[in-house]
């Protein structure tokens, strides 16, 4: 029946998709708000606050890094905003807020892209915003052990995909933090009968349940990797205070006992003494360590399987920042050494997952150290549009019965006209094969 109803209309395969660190705008309504700089408006209504370009300006960042600053609340023990502030996402299901990270001055700040290129390879595929392909922003300063109000709401939006393209199981993708969020999402709020429902598979690009490289040594020299030429006690306090960068501190059972911070001393200390650490040289403080210590929660266990057949899409063969080194002492900036990653996110989280979680999973190293395969290009990159239409689209993948977990892409040549060439002359013993990429990814 579905096959009938499909051949008389519009019936493409529905997909919801989760957006970046930093890649869903975020809107404030605030007044009477205390502590703020006499520069900062003093009352607006559900405003673009990221990014709006009228922050970008000198010394008006100052507000914008107030009022993103995240605030413990003792009452519920959880997260908020400043005090009389409320921060809240637009248009959730639609794409008008997660095409780009930031919008106005003449364009030039739209250059900086959440989904906007991959929802139009969509929207070439004859898919429809809100028919067919669904976004879900939510607030990335909370993610991950700070989305309540996100939970519900993504359920709900899978739901909805689900009924109105006529009980077809959902595809349901996230990138980056976005797959973070993602694999929390089914791992531990969701059960197995409501996933066995409404999905039939899990698509991650990029996940950093295992962490980022620029985390840690962010939080140390209290650096915006956005603005690293701003350094000011506004820019710290909203640093040291965001659960997302607690978050995306190495995973303490993925990295278990590999080094994380050599001391002036040279001892070493693992992932799992990072809390420690960052209160015994005082870069978290007062009720900062509670927002710490609410995020490792999560990041103290290993991230559990979503219980979907899983494709997980990463890259290994950039240099990325892992383990800091105080050789010259705690008032200098450590020496910050690489492991393999993208640039971003480390390859040890999704290496894990292919490797330990139960549900059938698939994994493409990209393995490509390239300026368009770092992390935030990938978003844009046409070979990984192809490949995650590919995988939403068709099922060969999920039932395919090779026993290798992780394959590694072959060598490809973004082109300037945004496409690609795939180049089966280089490294063949290192690649797979372009038939392989049409047939069993």
């Amino acid at each position: 029946m579905l096959s009938i109803l499909c051949a008389l209309s519009s019936c493409n395969k529905p997909i919801v998709i989760i957006p970046p660190l930093y890649g869903s705008n975020l809107f404030i309504t605030y007044q009477n708000v205390s502590g703020l700089h006499s520069y900062c408006t003093s009352k607006v209504s559900d405003k673009l606050l990221w990014v709006n370009p009228s922050y970008a300006i000198p010394p008006v960042y100052n507000c914008l890094f107030q009022l993103l600053t995240v605030y413990w609340d003792n009452e519920t023990e959880n997260y908020m905003s400043r005090p009389n502030t409320t921060i809240s996402v637009h248009d959730f299901g639609g794409d008008s807020t997660v095409k780009y990270i930031a919008h106005g001055l003449g364009g030039w700040l739209r250059l900086i892209e959440s989904f906007k290129s991959l929802i139009q390879h969509f929207k070439h595929k004859g898919y429809v915003v809100r028919r067919d392909i669904f976004a879900a922003p939510f607030d990335w300063r909370l993610a991950v052990a700070g989305l309540d109000l996100f939970w519900p709401n993504l359920k709900n939006l899978v739901e909805h995909a689900y009924r109105v393209n006529r009980g077809q199981k959902v595809t349901i993708f996230g990138y980056s933090c976005g797959g973070f969020t993602l694999q929390q999402f089914l791992a531990e709020h969701v059960d197995q009968e409501w996933k066995d429902k409404y999905l039939d598979r899990a698509i991650f690009l990029a996940p950093s349940f295992g962490g980022a490289g620029a985390s840690l040594p962010s939080i140390y020299t209290k650096t915006f990797p956005i603005v690293p030429i701003i350094k000011n006690d506004d820019l710290d306090a909203m640093i040291e205070s965001m659960p997302v960068v607690h978050q995306h501190f190495p995973n303490w059972e993925i990295f278990g006992d590999r080094e994380v911070i050599r001391t002036p001393e040279d001892n070493t200390l693992y992932a799992r003494d990072v809390p420690q650490f960052l209160i015994d040289q005082g870069k978290v403080k007062g009720d900062n360590i509670k927002i710490m210590m609410k995020a490792a929660n999560i990041s103290s266990k290993a991230p559990r399987s979503p219980g979907l057949p899983t494709y997980i899409i990463y890259n290994s063969a950039v240099p990325t920042d892992f383990n800091l080194k105080f050789k010259n002492g705690y008032n200098k900036d450590p020496i910050v050494e690489k492991t393999g990653g993208d640039g971003t996110v480390f390859a040890a989280g999704p290496e894990y997952a292919c490797n330990h979680w139960t549900a059938p999973v698939k994994c493409l190293d990209l393995y490509k150290d390239s300026e368009l395969f770092e992390h935030q290009p990938l978003a844009a990159n046409p070979f990984v549009h192809d490949i995650i239409y590919h995988l939403h689209t068709t099922d060969k993948w999920m039932h395919s019965n090779t026993t290798r977990k992780i394959i590694r892409a072959p060598l490809v040549e973004i082109t300037s006209n945004n496409s690609y060439t795939i180049r089966n002359d280089i490294r063949p013993k290192k690649i797979i094969m372009k038939k392989v990429v049409s047939e069993e990814i």
